[in-house]
């Protein structure tokens, strides 16, 4: 090819500001340095370049045919997303033959393909190599995270750095684009969450009782772990994005303050109030920071919904057609609500990261921060006696004697720790951060975040 490449100044992608990926290529040795990259305003869908050496005696048979792909829809070209695998040293983009989805301000030297390409909506892919074991992995956290009172699971594919596949996946399938890669991502996320729950439901219940301090401080280092992750893939911080952390981390703050209070213990058979408390439990599931089953609390849904289940759940061991039917007319609402939930919350968050994503990276990283507000580990159960006011509701004797058999529902208070339990808890917090930290990098060359 002779074209010589563009000299205008660009961003230097070694310092990591402007690119935070590497461009994809194959190569038997490395042949360029990102010194020069053109910084044209244009919109790039799926842009083809060519890259070669500084000399033209460099040039022959060494171009290499690679894919130029946007952050999002809409970005010029010095926000796309590059990547090069088997380059070990400083390199050089140069611009050759290129393919854009719309005009541009300022052209490359030519242009062999004059007529643009269709505009098209960057979409998921089916992740590659070891993205898959952190997918897995991510789901898995997701779901003990659930079976812990308080900490949403949503927090915890954030803090694995599968958040983003996440919602782009159950939003492409909302909106009936049925590919396999959505499909692939969302089986590999929830079937693990699930196996976590059905494995783990009991041995983590009993640890929260018995070790408490244990788990909460595994948990905080867990949280704590996606922190760096995720300012690697914010930063350059903007403005934006600074507010963006402090409303999500005072945000957070404020829920946990909210959720030492009592909550509503109403037990409504309307409706339409299980639809809207199905759907905001689904969307505070999958919201970073914000517990579904507490969501549920306040609005006086959890108890009529959770004995629903129950009865249910009785009804299909016993073999009870009639019960069966019963339970399903009775929790139809809420999974009608559930869906409503899932779609809506995935469609506004994918708009809000292509649209603001600086911003709600913030809120994110912010939630992140200050989740482990919620989870101090040295608090211990008291059970409630005769008298005592306990969600919403003073306990009479019968109720108090039945309340000792729920160890897992008793109002907690804290307690002073010990030398031993302060090390052993920062050493947990430790194992935590290392492991989410270790499972946020698991394909991390394959695969952004």
């Amino acid at each position: 090819m002779s074209t010589e490449p563009p000299r205008s100044r660009g961003p230097n992608l070694r310092s990591g500001k402007a690119f935070r990926a590497k461009v994809r290529a194959r190569v038997a040795r490395p042949i360029l340095a990102l010194d020069h990259v053109p910084r044209l305003g244009v919109d790039v869908q799926r842009a083809r370049l060519e890259l070669w050496r500084d000399t033209a005696a460099e040039t022959t048979g060494v171009g290499v045919d690679t894919m130029l792909t946007p952050r999002r829809p809409g970005d010029g070209l010095h926000r796309c997303r590059l990547r090069i695998h088997g380059c070990d040293r400083p390199l050089k983009v140069g611009l050759g033959i290129c393919r854009f989805s719309s005009s541009m301000n300022a052209a490359p030297a030519s242009s062999p393909d004059p007529a643009p390409a269709p505009r098209a909506e960057a979409t998921l892919t089916v992740p590659r190599g070891q993205t898959w074991l952190r997918l897995a992995l991510g789901g898995s956290m997701m779901g003990l995270a659930n079976l812990v009172p308080g900490i949403s699971g949503g927090t915890m594919l954030v803090a694995a750095g599968v958040y983003r596949h996440f919602i782009e996946s159950i939003s492409e399938l909302s909106r009936m684009r049925l590919r396999a890669a959505p499909f692939l991502i969302l089986a590999a996320v929830v079937l693990p969450a699930l196996c976590s729950i059905a494995l783990f439901a009991t041995l983590v219940s009993q640890a929260l009782i018995e070790i408490r301090w244990v788990m909460y401080s595994l948990f905080i280092g867990l949280t704590f772990g996606g922190v760096p992750v995720l300012w690697k893939v914010l930063r350059p911080a903007t403005p934006a994005a600074w507010i963006g952390a402090a409303l999500g981390a005072g945000g957070m703050v404020a829920i946990t303050f909210l959720q030492s209070g009592e909550v509503a213990t109403g037990s409504s058979t309307s409706a339409l109030l299980f639809v809207l408390g199905g759907a905001a439990g689904a969307a505070a599931m999958i919201l970073p920071g914000v517990s579904g089953a507490y969501l549920l609390m306040l609005l006086g849904q959890y108890r009529p919904i959770l004995e629903g289940i129950r009865a249910g759940t009785a009804a299909l061991a016993a073999g009870d057609l009639e019960g069966i039917w019963s339970a399903s007319l009775f929790l139809l609402p809420v999974a009608i609500g559930v869906g409503l939930g899932l779609v809506a919350a995935s469609n506004v968050l994918r708009w809000l990261l292509r649209r603001f994503e600086k911003a709600t990276l913030g809120v994110l990283l912010g939630l992140l921060i200050g989740a482990p507000a919620g989870l101090y580990p040295f608090m211990e159960g008291v059970p409630p006696r005769a008298g005592d006011t306990f969600r919403g509701e003073v306990l009479d004797e019968a109720a108090a004697r039945k309340m000792l058999d729920r160890p897992k529902d008793w109002p907690e208070v804290a307690f002073t720790p010990s030398s031993t339990q302060i090390a052993g808890s920062l050493a947990f917090v430790a194992i935590g951060f290392a492991a989410t930290l270790g499972v946020a990098r698991l394909g991390r060359g394959q695969e952004g975040s």
